[in-house]
C-alpha cells in the first residue's frame, strides 16, 4: 500500500471515529483510534511517491477531522464532569438527609 492509499485509509478510519463520536459511541472511538495509530505507524516506513498537492490536501482533511473530533471529546469531557458533579452532590444530599 502505499503513501496516499494509507493517507485515504486513515481519514476513513477518522471518519468512523467522527461519526462514533457525534453517536456517543467513545468505546467505539477508542477501538478506532487503535487501529489508526497502527495506520500512522505504518505510514512511517512509506516514502510519499504522490503528488504533494494530494499529499498536503488529505493531511489538511485530516488536520480537521481531528479538530472535531478533539471538540466532541471536550464537550463530553465537560458533559461528564457536570454529570459527576451533579451525582456527587446528589449522593451528599443523600447521605446528609439520612444521617439527620
Amino acid at each position: 500500500m502505499n503513501y496516499s492509499e494509507k493517507l485515504d485509509q486513515a481519514l476513513v478510519v477518522t471518519q468512523e471515529m467522527l461519526d462514533a463520536s457525534e453517536n456517543n459511541e467513545w468505546q467505539k472511538v477508542s477501538e478506532l483510534e487503535e487501529a489508526r495509530q497502527l495506520v500512522f505507524s505504518d505510514m512511517g516506513k512509506i516514502t510519499p511517491q504522490t503528488k504533494e498537492e494530494l499529499v498536503v490536501s488529505k493531511l489538511e482533511q485530516l488536520i480537521s477531522m481531528n479538530q472535531k473530533l478533539s471538540d466532541l471529546a471536550g464537550a463530553e469531557k465537560i458533559a461528564c464532569f457536570k454529570q459527576f458533579s451533579k451525582n456527587k452532590n446528589s449522593q451528599k444530599a443523600f447521605s446528609s438527609y439520612y444521617n439527620v
